[in-house]
């Protein structure tokens, strides 16, 4: 029953589905009480944050599409994910690029250091790079410009386009994160 209803309640694909069965096994668990945490949790979020639980589960099903970016998490973690990303109304690929972005210390210590040369933004490049959820990375990403004193929608048209290039995210997705109150 579980499948069923993650398949058509929450349109999850079979290859999400293989993938969660995959990470349950690995984790010691089963494709069934993966599927029942990842229903219980978007429930519960979608009352929560007042987020469509079918957008929940279009973000949950390309989370758990995309293993290389997003397969350390838990299911529970890829609907808190999916959710996030839904209130702000970012992308998942969006998600993927700020992962990819700042995922070596190299990637992490550069895009830092753009970002306080251009914006006067502080980031910790070793905490962006350890950080292993992406909600995590954009929430340091919109404190470090609040820290600056100043919004997003202050900056240039060319500012906005350097700032998307270095955190990885297209225009459209950085100005959904940068500029929505998520609490």
């Amino acid at each position: 029953s579980e499948l069923v209803l993650m398949k058509k309640g929450m349109g999850l694909t079979g290859d999400a589905m293989k993938n969660l069965g995959s990470l349950a096994q690995s984790s010691g668990g089963s494709l069934q009480d993966s599927l029942q945490e990842g229903m219980v949790a978007s429930a519960h979020l979608s009352k929560q944050f007042g987020v469509d639980v079918k957008l929940i589960g279009k973000g949950l099903n390309a989370l758990a599409s995309d293993m290389e970016t997003f397969g350390h998490l838990s299911t529970k973690e890829m609907a808190a994910v999916a959710t996030y990303s839904a209130k702000l109304g970012v992308e998942i690929s969006a998600l993927k690029g700020v992962m990819d972005q700042f995922d070596s210390f190299e990637g992490a210590a550069q895009s830092a250091g753009q970002l306080a040369e251009a914006f006067g933004m502080n980031i910790d490049a070793m905490a962006m790079m350890n950080a292993e959820n992406p909600a995590e990375r954009i929430d340091m990403l919109r404190a470090s410009l609040q820290e600056t004193g100043k919004s997003f929608d202050e900056l240039s048209r060319h500012e906005k386009k350097l700032m998307a290039q270095t955190m990885g995210m297209d225009m459209s997705s950085l100005q959904n994160a940068m500029s929505v109150d998520v609490d």
